[in-house]
């Protein structure tokens, strides 16, 4: 299971190590005056711009992402004009290269521009998870009271398997499905045919195979509503640009 918060973190010290790889990698192309490599590396800017323009909260937002970024836009359209747009990206570099070597994932984490846990519980709800669990819970309590295994060996099992769910129960959720991704494996290596005798041993397989396709329902939503409020916020952010005017020579 991919686990959501760690995913949009990582995409955030992404946008930032590449804007920062950028930034020193352009500052030592106009240093040795390498046009080659200056142009090389502004696109690469341009797009490291773009990805740390989406994660970052627009209410915090540094202008000098929005001004470069249009800056670097306006040199890939306008090739009359290119040495005097290098110029202005190389000044405007200098200006802000100390917040650049400066960002971190702390600042953009303060403010996130989208509710995660807002969107995972939904999905959750949505696809009955929380209810599942708990009925998981209840017909494996079940089947162990139910007298029809007949292994020692496989009753412990079972016993240390409902402890688990029922501590996993109270924690989070990625917690809850790992707990469960955990039990399904057990009984994919045990065989399930251990249980499947049972009428009690039938209904927990069946529960928790119904388990697991929420649990995947749920990855597959919250990453479907990712995608869409990160198209939605790339056009809020495209609508507020503010332009830095390039200093005339």
């Amino acid at each position: 299971m991919v686990d959501v918060r760690n995913h949009i973190e990582e995409l955030i010290r992404e946008a930032i190590r590449a804007t920062k790889e950028m930034s020193s990698a352009l500052v030592q192309a106009y240093a040795m005056s390498n046009v080659k490599q200056i142009d090389t590396y502004l696109p690469l800017f341009y797009e490291a711009l773009m990805k740390l323009e989406i994660v970052y909260p627009a209410t915090t937002r540094p202008i000098w992402i929005s001004g470069l970024k249009q800056l670097l836009k306006t040199w890939g359209e306008n090739d009359a004009n290119n040495e005097n747009i290098r110029r202005a990206v190389f000044q405007q570099l200098l200006r802000f290269h100390k917040d650049i070597e400066e960002l971190q994932i702390e600042s953009i984490l303060l403010n996130p521009i989208i509710n995660f846990d807002s969107i995972v519980n939904e999905a959750v709800e949505e696809f009955k998870v929380d209810e599942l669990y708990t009925e998981a819970i209840s017909r494996l309590r079940g089947l162990i009271a139910s007298g029809r295994i007949d292994s020692i060996k496989i009753r412990n099992d079972l016993q240390g398997l409902l402890d688990t769910l029922l501590v996993a129960e109270k924690s989070s959720y990625q917690s809850k499905v790992s707990t469960a991704q955990f039990v399904q494996t057990y009984f994919k290596h045990l065989g399930k045919e251990v249980l499947t005798g049972t009428k009690c041993g039938k209904a927990f397989l069946n529960t928790l195979d119904e388990l697991g396709i929420s649990v995947e329902n749920v990855i597959g939503k919250v990453h479907e509503k990712l995608e869409v409020l990160a198209k939605e916020k790339a056009i809020e952010l495209k609508e507020d640009l503010r332009l830095l005017e390039a200093p005339e020579d």
